[in-house]
């Protein structure tokens, strides 16, 4: 764990075990049917091996048109180097600032990584989505746990 102690690893997991009830209670509590968003904001980290920078982007929609409201854009360095699980602590910090930067007020974040899809379900979009009290999709590209039971070519199935 190169630039990171056990320690602090230990430490951020349990946070993220907190994090996860948080996600939970949330959860449980928010209404049946949300109401529809209008602004919707889709949120993506990159980073340059160059020069040692993570990049976030925040792109705004129009829930209803799907059309760019615009976009907010930040540079910064990565706090921690990537810890499979503790991707937020290592993105969270540029995207929010990027999500600053954007215009309007969106009303759901889609966030490129994990939510509940994270064994204590404290992915990067739990992270957002709870500390700026919206509700946030995780769109990851891998699997952190469980399985994944496909039935039929072609179908999604739910992480298990």
């Amino acid at each position: 764990m190169e630039g990171a102690a056990a320690a602090d690893v230990k430490r951020l997991i349990e946070l993220q075990e907190r994090i996860g009830k948080l996600v939970l209670e949330t959860i449980q509590s928010a209404p049946r049917e949300p109401p529809r968003p209008r602004l919707v904001a889709g949120l993506d980290a990159a980073y340059s091996r160059r020069y040692s920078a993570a990049v976030g982007v925040a792109a705004v929609l129009d829930y209803g048109s799907l059309t760019l409201r615009g976009y907010g854009a930040a540079l910064g360095e990565p706090p921690l180097p990537y810890i499979p699980g503790l991707l937020a602590f290592r993105e969270a910090p540029v995207l929010y600032t990027a999500l600053r930067a954007a215009p309007g007020a969106p009303e759901l974040l889609v966030v490129d990584g994990h939510g509940l899809g994270h064994p204590r379900l404290a992915g990067i979009a739990s992270h957002i989505g709870l500390a700026l009290g919206l509700p946030s999709i995780g769109v990851a590209k891998r699997r952190l746990y469980g399985v994944e039971r496909v039935e039929d070519k072609g179908c999604e199935p739910p992480c298990v």
